[in-house]
């Protein structure tokens, strides 16, 4: 019996210890696996927050799009630079009166507000030859500052975007008719 309560004895401290040394392995195995796991999960959502931060806007930048309009309001505005039969009112897309061609009729036409800080231009008339015809600066006060800062293309609210677009007009003055290139430089502020 003494024998047999050996034989038990070594059986069971061989089982308790190749059992113990298998809990330790497993414990170190298991949190092994849950740091690399914990490691993996981190980089998952950092990945999904900038995921989504990337494709969330809170602000729309509609400054390019005024300025367009802007641009097709110089051209198609009643009361503007446009010809405009004085008979029937109808106003002729693409015909620059030339009498009108100035910045005061210009302003009146449009309606920015007195602190005009949106927009400003400048408009000149050059002949097919290049020989230029007529100029002016509408908001002229903007459009000094606005230039030089335009020029060096800074990102943000202190910088200014130019918008310089070409059109192939007619030019009435009096009973006269001519073709001729208008160009058109817009100056606007960032945000």
């Amino acid at each position: 019996m003494e024998m047999n309560k050996t034989i038990k004895m070594k059986h069971f401290q061989a089982l308790f210890f190749n059992k113990m040394k298998n809990k330790k392995a497993q414990t170190s195995n298991t949190i092994i696996m849950s740091i690399s796991w914990f490691f993996f999960l981190i980089v998952v959502l950092l990945s999904v927050t900038f995921l989504v931060k990337g494709y969330l806007k809170t602000t729309i930048d509609i400054k390019d799009i005024e300025a367009e309009l802007f641009y097709q309001e110089i051209l198609f505005t009643n009361n503007g630079i446009t010809y405009q039969d004085e008979i029937t009112g109808r106003n002729y897309p693409g015909i620059i009166d030339l009498n009108r061609f100035n910045n005061e009729d210009f302003t009146k036409s449009l309606s920015y507000g007195k602190n005009n800080y949106f927009m400003s231009a400048n408009l000149s008339l050059s002949s097919k030859d290049g020989t230029k015809i007529k100029s002016f600066v509408y908001n002229k006060e903007w459009y000094k500052k606005w230039k030089p800062l335009a020029k060096t293309f800074l990102p943000g609210t202190g910088g200014a975007k130019i918008i310089q677009k070409k059109s192939y007009v007619l030019v009435k003055k009096e009973e006269l008719t001519f073709p001729a290139i208008l160009y058109v430089e817009i100056v606007y502020p960032n945000k």
